[in-house]
């Protein structure tokens, strides 16, 4: 599942080929998804490819957008497929804060940090920021 071919897509491509594991893409940018009683439907203006998400086994997951890898993940895991990069992985690491929060709490030893919040600025009574 990728949105555009690069360099890594074409690669993974190569060495599937060579490996002789048979790829299905999914161009999760510009898919819609529906969900309801009846099942769920993947498909686009031009194609459906709710047959090939039902086919799949293991997912990919190569979207480019941070948000856009967390619904990926989100959405294959609910529906019931393995993802080489769930979403608890795209989670802790879609931030260095969140990943190096985590590796700290195991124990691992992280570099010296230092958190600075986006809007440090504060009023004080002379009315200055600081």
């Amino acid at each position: 599942m990728y949105e555009r071919s690069e360099a890594d897509e074409l690669g993974i491509k190569h060495t599937a080929k060579e490996l002789g594991i048979n790829l299905t893409y999914i161009p999760f940018r510009k898919i819609a998804v529906r969900l309801d009683k009846g099942g769920y439907s993947v498909r686009n203006k031009g194609k459906n490819y709710s047959k090939a998400v039902e086919d799949v086994k293991v997912v990919l997951n190569r979207a480019q957008g941070k948000n856009r890898r967390l619904v990926a993940a989100e959405l294959f895991e609910t529906l019931g497929k393995h993802v080489v990069n769930p979403l608890i992985v795209e989670y802790i690491c879609s931030s260095k804060l969140r990943t190096m929060l985590h590796l700290w709490k195991e124990g691992i030893q992280t570099p010296e940090t230092v958190y600075v919040p986006c809007d440090t600025h504060e009023s004080v009574k002379n009315g200055k920021s600081i």
